[in-house]
Protein backbone atom coordinates (compact mmCIF):
# COMPACT_ATOMS: atom_id res chain seq x y z
CA UNK A 1 0.00 0.00 0.00
CA UNK A 2 1.67 3.04 -0.89
CA UNK A 3 1.13 6.03 1.67
CA UNK A 4 0.71 10.22 0.49
CA UNK A 5 0.63 12.93 2.93
CA UNK A 6 -1.41 16.21 2.20
CA UNK A 7 0.08 19.12 3.51
CA UNK A 8 -3.05 21.79 3.95
CA UNK A 9 -4.01 20.43 0.69
CA UNK A 10 -7.72 21.39 1.73
CA UNK A 11 -9.42 24.12 2.59
CA UNK A 12 -11.15 24.43 6.27
CA UNK A 13 -14.64 24.90 4.48
CA UNK A 14 -13.73 21.58 2.67
CA UNK A 15 -13.54 19.45 6.08
CA UNK A 16 -15.81 21.99 7.49
CA UNK A 17 -18.50 20.46 4.45
CA UNK A 18 -17.28 16.40 5.55
CA UNK A 19 -18.01 16.60 8.66
CA UNK A 20 -21.50 18.50 8.48
CA UNK A 21 -22.21 15.31 5.64
CA UNK A 22 -21.13 12.95 8.22
CA UNK A 23 -17.76 11.92 6.16
CA UNK A 24 -15.40 12.20 9.12
CA UNK A 25 -15.69 10.08 11.77
CA UNK A 26 -14.24 9.88 15.51
CA UNK A 27 -12.50 6.45 16.15
CA UNK A 28 -13.55 4.75 19.32
CA UNK A 29 -10.02 5.65 21.27
CA UNK A 30 -10.95 9.30 20.39
CA UNK A 31 -12.79 11.27 23.66
CA UNK A 32 -16.08 12.85 23.60
CA UNK A 33 -15.67 16.96 23.38
CA UNK A 34 -15.36 18.63 26.43
CA UNK A 35 -14.64 21.49 25.91
CA UNK A 36 -15.64 24.75 27.45
CA UNK A 37 -16.98 27.91 25.76
CA UNK A 38 -13.81 29.93 26.69
CA UNK A 39 -11.82 27.55 25.17
CA UNK A 40 -13.85 27.72 21.79
CA UNK A 41 -12.99 31.53 22.05
CA UNK A 42 -9.90 31.51 22.83
CA UNK A 43 -9.13 28.55 19.90
CA UNK A 44 -11.04 31.12 17.08
CA UNK A 45 -9.04 34.45 18.68
CA UNK A 46 -5.69 32.41 17.76
CA UNK A 47 -6.66 31.76 14.78
CA UNK A 48 -7.84 35.43 14.09
CA UNK A 49 -4.35 36.63 15.33
CA UNK A 50 -2.15 34.56 13.65
CA UNK A 51 -0.88 32.48 16.47
CA UNK A 52 0.06 29.14 16.16
CA UNK A 53 -2.50 26.52 16.25
CA UNK A 54 -1.59 22.74 16.93
CA UNK A 55 -2.47 21.06 13.56
CA UNK A 56 -5.71 18.50 12.89
CA UNK A 57 -4.44 15.17 11.68
CA UNK A 58 -6.76 13.20 9.88
CA UNK A 59 -6.10 9.88 8.48
CA UNK A 60 -7.77 7.98 5.31
CA UNK A 61 -8.60 4.56 6.07
CA UNK A 62 -10.57 2.80 3.20
CA UNK A 63 -13.37 4.77 2.41
CA UNK A 64 -13.47 6.86 5.96
CA UNK A 65 -11.84 9.94 6.83
CA UNK A 66 -10.75 9.40 10.55
CA UNK A 67 -9.32 12.41 12.83
CA UNK A 68 -6.52 11.10 14.73
CA UNK A 69 -5.48 14.41 16.90
CA UNK A 70 -7.20 17.72 17.33
CA UNK A 71 -10.91 16.62 17.76
CA UNK A 72 -11.09 19.36 20.46
CA UNK A 73 -9.59 22.02 17.76
CA UNK A 74 -11.96 20.37 14.80
CA UNK A 75 -14.72 20.56 16.74
CA UNK A 76 -14.36 23.71 18.36
CA UNK A 77 -13.98 25.19 14.80
CA UNK A 78 -17.12 23.84 13.76
CA UNK A 79 -19.04 24.98 16.24
CA UNK A 80 -18.12 28.57 16.12
CA UNK A 81 -19.15 28.35 12.18
CA UNK A 82 -22.15 26.63 13.15
CA UNK A 83 -22.42 29.75 16.11
CA UNK A 84 -23.39 26.49 18.64
CA UNK A 85 -21.97 25.40 22.04
CA UNK A 86 -23.71 22.25 23.42
CA UNK A 87 -24.93 22.32 26.96
CA UNK A 88 -22.70 19.46 29.04
CA UNK A 89 -25.96 18.34 30.40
Amino acid sequence: MKSRIYYGEYSLIHWIDLMLKGNISLPEYQRSFVWEEGDVKRLIKSLREGQFVQPVTIARKDSDNIILDGQQRFTSILLAYLGYMPQKE
